[in-house]
């Protein structure tokens, strides 16, 4: 999913992606294979691919388009060039910026003669419209055509709201309590055993060890011990195939005294220590 998130069909910030303008990719359909591919690792339980943008996820799913603006140019040569003619306070001003963009506002077929700020606006206007959507329409339909695949692009325009929270970056941090709940103990020595004693108390160490992770007491967050864990920094949208579980490693099994994990079988086994 991260080389998905970090392909060049997209662009922009990490956790907010867009689709990108990639001539090559298109011509290979590109687009909808890695749309075939997000749908693929969501139906399989993997993680979710919280990183596409309030504007690619509202293309997707038909709704009312957001209006493009300079902070969407991610050329960054262009963006100067651009937000200079936005940032014009008098006509010579802007006819000036529109010069010396002449090159890529005639690529763009924005431009125009500017005889009122008006025109400056509309130029403006119709340059990053052209841009940031009217450019990309045949790799957005390509897109749009891999997520067909099992249902999910009918899915996805039927329930915007209930999928939003899937596509779009996860505001909510990973919580301690999280893990507690996911993880269930598994193999446990007989009842009454100093073994299973021990284990009661490992657990113990296992939850406090974890709200100070949570705290920022730890290099580490909750991410990292998910990841350590499972291979994944976040929990699926629908959930591991199967249920994770914790193990114990006792001394006197000559087992390591450092955890060590499992990430098929989503087994994470906790050492347990003899303390005088």
């Amino acid at each position: 999913m991260r080389q998905l998130q970090h392909h060049s069909i997209f662009e922009g910030p990490e956790e907010s992606r867009t689709l990108a303008l990639d001539s090559v990719a298109l011509q290979k359909g590109l687009y909808r294979v890695v749309a075939k591919m997000l749908v693929f690792c969501l139906v399989q339980g993997s993680v979710s691919p919280h990183f596409l943008s309030e504007r690619l996820y509202r293309q997707i799913c038909g709704l009312q388009p957001l209006p493009a603006c300079i902070d969407d140019i991610f050329d960054p040569a262009l963006r100067a060039k651009l937000k200079k003619i936005a940032d014009a306070t008098t006509l010579e001003g802007a006819r000036e910026a529109v010069e010396e963009a002449t090159e890529e506002l005639s690529l763009l077929g924005s431009l125009q003669f500017v005889g009122n700020m008006n025109q400056r606006d509309e130029l403006l206007a119709a340059a990053l419209h052209h841009y940031v959507d009217g450019r990309k329409v045949e790799a957005l339909q390509q897109f749009c055509e891999g997520l067909k695949i099992v249902g999910a692009l009918e899915m996805l325009k039927a329930h915007p709201t209930v999928l939003k929270s899937v596509f779009l970056q996860d505001q909510k941090p990973l919580l301690a309590s999280e893990i507690v709940e996911l993880f269930k103990t598994g193999r446990v020595s007989g009842p009454g055993s100093n073994r299973r004693r021990m284990e009661a108390r490992t657990i113990g160490f296992w939850r406090d060890w974890l709200l100070q992770v949570e705290d920022g007491e730890s290099i580490l967050n909750v991410g990292d011990v998910l990841a350590f864990a499972t291979g994944l920094r976040k929990i699926p949208a629908v959930g591991f195939p199967t249920q994770p579980n914790l193990h114990f490693l006792h001394p006197e099994d000559g087992l390591a005294g450092f955890p060590t994990a499992n990430t098929c079988a989503l087994i994470l086994r906790l050492p347990v220590f003899t303390l005088a």
